[in-house]
């Protein structure tokens, strides 16, 4: 169904929202920061994450007059040195920025007008 998702909470009680009333992360926390990507570069047909290992894998079909690249957000308790990225395209074809400090990944894909498969997993 490609739904988006969205939580909001000004909770200041306890066991409502991602921090407790002492700022400590209540335990809907670690459900809300897990690595998803904010931005895709075309149409999603495909994502997936594996709590287990940390592991997110996304597909997308890309659209030529899109410009701009994926960006993926990396939590700093599943991705602490970063991540290991693969894709379905062609070596040297596609591309990774990180930034650390904004925990963003972003990945540039060559426009095909075919469907692209990342994924995503901590750097050891």
């Amino acid at each position: 169904m490609r739904a988006g998702q969205a939580y909001w909470s000004a909770d200041p009680n306890d066991g409502w929202g991602p921090w407790n009333s002492d700022k400590t992360p209540s335990e809907l926390a670690p459900v809300l920061a897990r690595a998803y990507p904010r931005a895709i570069a075309g149409t999603p047909t495909r994502l997936r994450y594996d709590e287990a290992t940390a592991t997110l894998t996304f597909s997308f079909r890309d659209k030529t007059a899109v410009t701009g690249s994926t960006e993926v957000w990396l939590p700093a308790e599943d991705f602490p040195r970063g991540a290991t990225v693969t894709a379905s395209d062609a070596p040297g074809s596609w591309r990774q920025t990180w930034d650390p400090e904004s925990r963003s990944l972003s990945i540039s894909t060559p426009r095909t007008g075919r469907e692209h498969t990342i994924t995503i997993t901590p750097a050891r």
